[in-house]
C-alpha cells in the first residue's frame, strides 16, 4: 500500500511534481480518460455518513440498480417511506480530472465537524502519510471504517486501491496513443458483489440507511462493509447462490445494531 500510495499521488494528485497523467494529456494533446460511476456520495444536509462515486466497469455483468435499505430496529418505519439520496438514480460519466474533485466520503456527526474528502484529497493524504512523508494525514473517520470487498481492506485503502486502478486504466488507454505499451486493464468490481455507495441519514432523530450493491458473475458470499458508527455496528453482506430449483439467486443484507 505504501508504494501504491506514492505512485498514485504522482500520477493523479494536483501538486508540484505530481499530476503525471494530466501532464501527459496536456503535452500530447490527448483527451482525458472518462470514469463511469454510480451512486455518488449525496450532499443533503441530513447526511450523517456517506461514501460513493466508485468507478464502475463498463462491461460489468449482472448490474443491480435497486435499493436495499437497513433500518435501525425499533423505529418501525417502512423502507419505501424513506427517499433515495439525491443523484443516485442514474449512471454518471466524468472526465478523470472532474472525477478526482467529486466526493469519496462525507461525515457529519453531532460530536464532530462536517467533513468531506474528495478522491483527490484521499490520494494526496494517503500519499503524504505513507508515500513519502511521516505522518497520518488521512481522516480518522475513514480509518475506523472496514470495507472488505473480499480483500480485507479499510474503506480508505479500498478507495485508494480504486483510485490506483483508475490511474492504471488511464495509462492503459493513453499510452498506446503515443506508441507506448500500457499496463493491462484492471477490474474495479469484485466477482461476487461490489458495494457501490452507502448513505446514513439522520432526520429529526430518526436514522435510516440506503446502500447499493451490484452483483458479478461468480457464486459465493462476501462481507462488503463492517463499520463502527454512532455507537453501533453497521454491516452489509451479499451472496450469490444456487437455489433448490437450480436458479442463481442474488441477495444483499445488512444490519445496524
Amino acid at each position: 500500500m505504501f508504494d501504491v500510495a506514492a505512485v498514485t499521488r504522482t500520477l493523479l494528485a494536483n501538486g508540484r511534481g505530481d499530476k503525471a497523467v494530466q501532464r501527459l494529456c496536456s503535452q500530447e494533446k490527448l483527451d482525458a480518460p472518462r470514469v463511469k460511476v454510480k451512486y455518488p456520495a449525496p450532499t443533503q444536509r441530513d447526511v450523517a455518513f456517506a461514501f460513493g462515486g466508485f468507478p464502475v466497469d463498463e462491461s460489468a455483468l449482472f448490474p443491480r440498480s435497486d435499493w436495499i435499505g437497513t433500518l435501525d430496529p425499533g423505529y418501525g418505519g417502512e423502507e419505501s417511506s424513506f427517499p433515495d439520496p439525491i443523484g443516485w438514480d442514474s449512471d454518471v460519466s466524468f472526465s478523470l480530472f472532474e472525477w478526482l474533485q467529486t466526493r469519496f466520503f462525507t461525515i457529519s456527526l453531532t460530536d464532530q465537524p462536517y467533513r468531506q474528502v474528495t478522491w483527490e484529497k484521499l490520494v494526496i493524504q494517503y500519499g503524504n502519510a505513507y508515500g513519502s512523508h511521516l505522518g497520518g494525514e488521512h481522516p480518522d473517520e475513514i480509518s475506523q471504517t472496514r470495507l472488505f470487498s473480499g480483500h480485507g481492506r479499510t474503506l480508505s485503502e479500498h478507495g485508494l486501491w480504486l483510485a490506483a486502478a483508475v490511474a492504471s486504466n488511464s495509462l492503459a488507454e493513453l499510452l498506446p496513443k503515443i506508441g507506448e505499451k500500457g499496463p493491462p486493464k484492471r477490474s474495479y468490481d469484485h466477482p461476487v458483489a461490489s458495494i457501490r455507495g452507502l448513505s446514513v441519514h439522520n432526520v429529526a432523530g430518526m436514522v435510516y440507511q440506503k446502500f447499493a450493491v451490484s452483483f458479478g458473475p461468480s457464486l459465493g458470499k462476501v462481507e462488503l462493509l463492517k463499520s463502527p458508527l454512532m455507537g453501533k455496528t453497521l454491516e452489509v453482506s451479499a451472496e450469490r447462490a444456487v437455489s433448490s430449483n437450480g436458479r442463481v439467486d442474488s441477495r444483499a443484507f445488512g444490519s445496524f445494531i
